[in-house]
């Protein structure tokens, strides 16, 4: 008998170990993943953090913010993310001092983040985050809050959430945590471009007026309390972020459904107040939905902005941020005068560096070697294979001198499937350069730069036989750089080139790219090139 125990002792060690191994493997949300890591993991410094929600990832146009302030701002927020778990992080990160932002930590609140709901995709939600926290006993009060007994093993596991799933998923999750990394993702998702539908917005038909009365309704409502905990998480948070030197600010974001329940107006009366007795810094954006010039086009849903709203309401709350609080820029990095330039050696063409198709990563995307060559050089299809997310090929990394001048050239020829292709020159998050261009006409559609990047140029030039040679050059402040390429449409920007597009054209199933295991039924593009 005692035999059996030991073995079966060794049995369930052996299957801790491995499911610990495949737990590293499987990742329930790969973009918090990679900015959650970038905080607590490699301690990389930020200017700005933002957690909360969802609205943390949609509220805030924070290249606005960066470009103000000459910053580096991440999001550590995930979909639907209760203020328990919030708080979890919070207090992580408070007991980090190598991770404390150096000017402002950004937390939005509202009174639905403190509601618990039963249904199972609220449930799964919240695992986004529990992945990734420490291993406590906030961590396990919160499990024993939000689920029962039977839930404990896909809580605790995603190797066990996901099991049916796993060939597709570890793949998956490698390619999309590469994504990611190599993109300097921080955590926001501001290229949403979804409107509401005539339906919506007849559905909401007094929301300026309920917007204009929002303040004095608020005002004139019974107060109502969240709950037992909510009081003492937000004083407790004040607290700590006082002792820790650390500048905090509470954010409500401009909400649709927000100003049309009323029914919630109390325990938005009780947030404000209890945020205000502890002398918090606070913002309702709600309350200046007109300042703000918001309109139902300024969102994707009832609970988000789209990209449109996010640029009218960061600005907004930068004029806030300066009045709460003194915040210095950080200085800009140097880059040469004029005089310099002139005299720096010529733009280094980056392809000359690149020389190899194998050299190329690829992120939805899909190299295929064609019979015809230009000038001896091989040629390939390059095709997109996805419309549903962003899709692009990439560099490794480049090592550049900061403030020397660049240059990416590539010779291409559309195919039958589109005929607008877009390049970038990318340094350190938010550095860039884009460019697009139209292989049809043969023009120029826009060049648009990022931060440091400066003396920016795009240009094309015709060849023999349709084929185009496109360059995009400018002046690099940075030890590094990538170059991305890959087909785009005319309804993406062009810093947003890249970006998943709503086109529909021909199936074409590539069975033989091992790491899409879905078949796709929509092929965008396909982009004639050389290399």
């Amino acid at each position: 008998m005692a035999k059996f125990y030991i073995k079966a002792g060794v049995f369930f060690l052996l299957f801790l170990f491995v499911l610990k191994v495949t737990d590293r493997l499987v990742v329930h949300d790969e973009l918090f993943h990679t900015t959650f890591k970038s905080v607590f993991k490699q301690k990389e410094k930020f200017d700005f953090i933002f957690m909360g929600n969802s609205l943390s990832q949609r509220s805030y146009d924070v290249n606005f913010l960066d470009n103000e302030f000459n910053s580096q701002s991440i999001n550590i927020g995930s979909p639907a993310q209760h203020f328990y778990i919030t708080k979890a992080i919070f207090d992580e990160l408070i007991d980090t001092k190598e991770v404390y932002p150096n000017k402002l930590l950004v937390v939005t609140i509202s009174p639905w983040q403190f509601e618990n709901f039963e249904d199972d995709t609220w449930k799964y939600l919240q695992m986004t985050a529990l992945d990734e926290i420490d291993f406590s006993f906030d961590y396990l009060n919160i499990v024993r809050d939000f689920y029962e007994v039977k839930d404990y093993p896909k809580v605790y596991s995603p190797t066990i959430r996901f099991h049916s799933k796993m060939a597709d998923n570890i793949v998956e999750t490698k390619k999309r945590i590469d994504f990611f990394e190599e993109t300097n993702a921080n955590g926001f998702l501001l290229n949403v471009e979804t409107k509401l539908s005539q339906s919506d917005k007849d559905s909401k038909k007094d929301l300026y007026k309920l917007a204009s009365e929002y303040r004095q309704s608020i005002n004139n409502s019974q107060e109502e309390v969240i709950n037992d905990k909510a009081e003492q998480i937000i004083k407790e948070m004040i607290e700590k972020s006082n002792e820790a030197g650390v500048n905090l600010l509470f954010v409500t974001p401009p909400a649709i459904n927000v100003i049309f329940e009323k029914e919630k107006y109390g325990k938005i009366k009780y947030l404000n107040r209890i945020l205000k007795s502890n002398g918090a810094h606070y913002i309702d954006l709600n309350n200046y939905f007109h300042e703000l010039n918001l309109t139902y086009n300024d969102y994707g849903d009832f609970s988000h902005l789209n990209k449109y709203g996010c640029k009218k309401v960061m600005p907004f709350l930068v004029n806030f941020i300066n009045k709460e609080f003194t915040i210095a820029k950080n200085p800009k990095k140097p880059s040469k005068q004029k005089s310099d330039i002139e005299t720096a050696n010529k733009a280094v063409n980056l392809m000359e560096i690149v020389k190899s198709v194998s050299e190329i990563e690829s992120y939805r995307t899909l190299f295929t070697p064609l019979d015809e060559n230009y000038q001896d050089k091989s040629a390939f299809i390059l095709s997109r294979i996805s419309t549903e997310e962003s899709a692009f090929s990439s560099s490794k990394k480049i090592s550049t001198k900061a403030g020397n001048i660049y240059k990416l050239n590539l010779v291409i020829k559309k195919g039958n499937k589109g005929s607008l292709f877009g390049l970038r020159i990318q340094g350190i998050y938010p550095d860039r350069v884009d460019a697009v261009f139209d292989l049809d006409k043969g023009d120029v559609l826009g060049i648009k730069k990022s931060k440091d990047f400066t003396n920016e140029s795009a240009s094309i030039e015709p060849l023999e036989n349709g084929w185009y040679k496109c360059s995009i050059t400018a002046q690099v402040n940075s030890d590094f750089v990538k170059i991305l390429f890959g087909p785009t449409s005319a309804e993406k920007d062009i810093v947003g080139w890249e970006g998943k597009t709503s086109e529909k054209q021909k199936f074409i199933l590539f069975l033989q790219v091992s790491h899409l295991k879905k078949s796709f039924n929509k092929l965008n593009f396909e982009i004639r090139m050389i290399i």
